[in-house]
């Protein structure tokens, strides 16, 4: 595990990111998290992260049921790579460089579910 302590990914509003790579096959996913103050301030962080990927490229895909366990949570196709990011009570949390969607979407629902019983 790493921890950025600013301007994780390049983006300015991340402070004290973590992050760590897995190893699929022949993929890399990155999962990551970021605590933050309060419910509301890792919302706000997952959509300015999600506006910043778009400025670069990033294509948002809506999630839709049964993808709406994942509330609040943003899907971006970022070139041929997937990225997923998502608030767990006061802390941010996302995987970035997922090869599909549904790469994505589990990782996300493995990091959500150890975000929920680490607090």
């Amino acid at each position: 595990m790493t921890l950025h302590p600013s301007g994780g990914f390049g983006f300015e509003g991340f402070h004290n990111l973590f992050a760590a790579r897995y190893r699929l096959g022949d993929q890399e996913p990155t999962a990551f998290f970021q605590p933050c103050r309060s419910f509301d301030e890792a919302l706000r962080l997952v959509e300015d992260y999600q506006a910043f990927l778009e400025a670069y490229g990033g294509v948002a895909v809506p999630l839709a049921p049964p993808d709406d366990d994942l509330r609040n949570g943003h899907l971006l196709r970022m070139e041929d790579t997937w990225t997923l990011i998502f608030p767990q009570g006061p802390t941010l949390g996302g995987v970035r460089e997922a090869a599909t969607p549904a790469q994505a979407k589990r990782r996300a629902r493995q990091l959500a579910a150890r975000l929920a019983t680490s607090r």
